[in-house]
């Protein structure tokens, strides 16, 4: 009997490489949809483990993870919620070690990180439609702020950012000009969706990862003056007043909204550092710090400000580590992999991506619930940047 099992484990592993539904999941994150993505993380935690030979079985950083799992655990019962706390504390700790711990067991072919990237930059294609369809059933309305089908407005363009970068990356290395044409019209699409949703974080955040992409490929500036020469000439009203909201920062009735927020945070945070207040509490404790709000704001706004606020210092270190390692580990990488390359773009574009995020961080909180698969789109990132580093020290 354990022969048949280890014969029927055999045959799916064979059959079916399981690896390659992680580029089926972001097709998932279309429908930005908690329960969906959740499912499909779990799912394809379950299959690998039915496919993996446990010898093998590693645990990259387990001592972090475990200390983020445990202590986790104490945050649930300090939310208003227990419910809620469960939820976060799935989306927060369980998914992303799943994803990571998933990953790093695993081996990827070449392949993998060209199919991947377009997958992710398949739905970035879905959404930036949509949000198209949206805007001409309005009557051009630009002043309106597209979503296209996700919740949350700011929580979209940082994904749309990331489909962005990697199809830029995908235009620098193609030689083929009917591709290029292609690549050039894919950007300027989702160009199109992020700025529908007129997120001026992400906005700064773009011009950050573009002046990164010129420092490495000077060749690629002319393209780029000339996508967003056309860009600003079609949504030059849109633009500008974008634009003028970021120099008149302080008069702006949302960023007042959003500075408050970081204030109200600062405060709460100065008295409890360490231990965090669980999570979604910072609706319940605002009012403790100003009486009234110009925006009724129900978070930090602020990734680092709102890891410490629920989950104390230690904890956010400790979560962003992870991050911040990443970065630097792409250094090495991408030169270890020069002469390879789907791995040398997805490396590059991942590089960028997270430098990108590092200034998007400071006005929203993309690692919580709210982040949804923006945040899950990050881990993957994270997790395959550490699935190379662990091979390269591995051969």
């Amino acid at each position: 009997m354990i022969n048949s099992l280890n014969s029927n484990v055999n045959t799916l592993t064979y059959d079916f490489d399981i690896k390659y539904l992680f580029i089926i999941l972001p097709v998932t994150f279309v429908f930005d949809s908690y329960i969906l993505n959740a499912v499909f993380i779990f799912l394809i935690t379950f299959i690998n483990l039915l496919t993996i030979n446990f010898e093998n079985l590693k645990f990259v950083r387990i001592t972090s993870w475990l200390f983020l799992l445990l202590f986790g655990i104490t945050l649930i019962f300090k939310s208003q919620n227990t419910n809620i706390g469960l939820l976060n504390y799935a989306h927060h700790f369980i998914l992303p070690f799943l994803l990571f711990s998933t990953i790093t067991n695993l081996e990827f072919e070449e392949s993998f990180f060209k199919y991947l990237m377009i997958s992710f930059i398949i739905s970035g294609i879905i959404l930036s439609l949509f949000s198209v369809l949206v805007l001409i059933e309005s009557g051009f309305n630009f002043k309106l702020r597209i979503p296209s089908l996700w919740k949350f407005i700011n929580m979209i363009s940082g994904y749309l950012m990331i489909c962005l970068i990697f199809c830029i990356s995908f235009l620098i290395n193609e030689k083929s000009v009917y591709l290029k044409i292609l690549n050039t019209s894919i950007i300027f699409l989702i160009i199109t969706g992020i700025l529908l949703t007129q997120t001026r974080a992400i906005f700064v955040s773009i011009f950050l990862g573009l002046f990164v992409f010129i420092v490495k490929k000077p060749r690629i500036l002319i393209p780029v003056v000339i996508v967003l020469s056309l860009t600003f000439l079609l949504f030059n009203n849109l633009i500008i007043d974008r634009i003028l909201s970021i120099f008149f920062f302080t008069k702006d009735i949302s960023s007042i909204g959003r500075i408050q927020a970081w204030l109200t945070s600062y405060s709460l945070i100065k008295q409890n550092l360490f231990f965090g207040y669980g999570f979604e509490t910072f609706e319940a404790l605002r009012d403790n710090v100003f009486a009234y709000y110009f925006v009724l704001v129900v978070n930090s706004h602020n990734t680092y400000l709102h890891l410490i606020f629920e989950t104390g210092l230690i904890s956010a270190i400790v979560f962003l580590s992870f991050y911040f390692s990443a970065i630097f580990k792409t250094f090495s990488l991408i030169k270890d992999n020069i002469n390879l390359k789907y791995k040398k773009i997805f490396l590059d574009s991942s590089q960028i991506i997270l430098i990108s995020f590092m200034f998007a961080f400071i006005f929203e909180p993309y690692f919580s619930i709210y982040g949804g698969a923006t945040s899950y789109t990050l881990w993957i990132i994270i997790s395959l940047i550490y699935n190379l580093k662990e091979s390269r020290v591995k051969s």
